[in-house]
């Protein structure tokens, strides 16, 4: 093969440019997934931390009906200000996460207005909504939290996949674009062996 015939040049730049675009596909998909799975969980987060209107004595109760935290795999803890917790979720059953090792999520001034804050615990692999509540007994800061595990192993899954996927896209983008410019300069190298053998 003749590194410098136009074939080989047209073929290497027809691959090169496919091998960019399936990259480019690629890394936007990537990230494009992982935005969006997060965000539907954060969405999540957000609308089931918003509580009915109860007492501290009710709160407990009403967390294990409504969420229940260790057999859906989810870490609740509920403080009532001034930072005394009233009740934290046990480990789930997945045991994804140590809901003991979760610190006190840091709020801003958004979460002080009385919006929910999500934030990742990355050291958990948890996701946590904290969302401030004020109730007949007092103001409260509810925090929802779900492990990314899942997420994370679908996004590993999708790397794998694009890992095994580019290379053989790139060979194919190479074998077929080196045909396509050989059999469109099929009649350019007829008419120049043409001219050599007049020229002789």
């Amino acid at each position: 093969m003749n590194h410098r015939s136009l074939v080989f040049r047209l073929g290497a730049w027809y691959t090169l440019l496919l091998s960019a675009t399936f990259i480019l596909v690629a890394v936007a998909t990537f990230y494009g997934l992982r935005h969006y799975l997060r965000a539907n969980l954060r969405d999540s987060l957000t609308r089931r931390s918003e509580p009915a209107d109860v007492t501290a004595v009710e709160i407990a109760r009403e967390i294990e009906t409504r969420i229940a935290p260790e057999f859906n795999n989810r870490f609740v803890r509920v403080t009532r200000s001034p930072g005394n917790i009233i009740y934290r979720s046990g480990r789930p059953s997945d045991g994804s996460f140590d809901s003991a090792a979760v610190g006190a999520i840091k709020m801003t001034t958004s979460a002080e207005m009385g919006r929910s804050v999500t934030t990742m615990v990355n050291d958990q692999h948890l996701m946590v909504s904290a969302t401030p509540v004020s109730s007949i007994s007092g103001r409260y800061l509810v925090e929802l939290g779900v492990s990314i595990e899942p997420i994370e192993a679908v996004l590993e899954r999708l790397l794998d996949l694009l890992a095994l996927l580019l290379p053989i896209l790139t060979v194919c983008a190479a074998g077929g674009g080196y045909l396509l410019v050989s059999w469109a300069l099929q009649p350019v190298d007829r008419i120049s062996q043409t001219a050599e053998q007049m020229s002789l």
